[in-house]
């Protein structure tokens, strides 16, 4: 199995968001967190192409864990290194999981 249909199939199986660092540990691969965003960006389109729609890839935005500034201009998963607000380091990364369409 290839390694974005072992993502699709872990991203089903859970009932929760799984961050870029859960994804890579729990599947056991040995990858940077950036290489993981480009295939999450493939994962995305396979998901919604082969559902019919009906089902999507969804992201909870990165956040400030010191003032709670979300980062809501993100149009690619990545995690920020720095709040522009705070200029705190203690990013909460994104997080994603797969949402099915009623």
């Amino acid at each position: 199995m290839t390694l974005r249909r072992r993502i699709i199939s872990l991203l089903r199986k859970t009932d929760h968001f799984l961050t870029a660092y859960q994804i890579i540990r729990i599947l056991g691969i040995d990858i940077h967190e950036r290489e993981l965003y480009e295939h999450l960006k493939h994962v995305a389109r396979t998901i919604w192409r082969t559902s019919g729609g009906r089902e999507r890839l969804v992201m909870r935005l990165p956040r400030c864990r010191s003032c709670g500034f979300v980062f809501t201009d993100l149009e690619e998963p990545w995690r920020p290194s720095k709040c522009p607000r705070c200029g705190s380091r203690l990013i909460e990364p994104p997080a994603f999981a797969i949402i099915r369409e009623k």
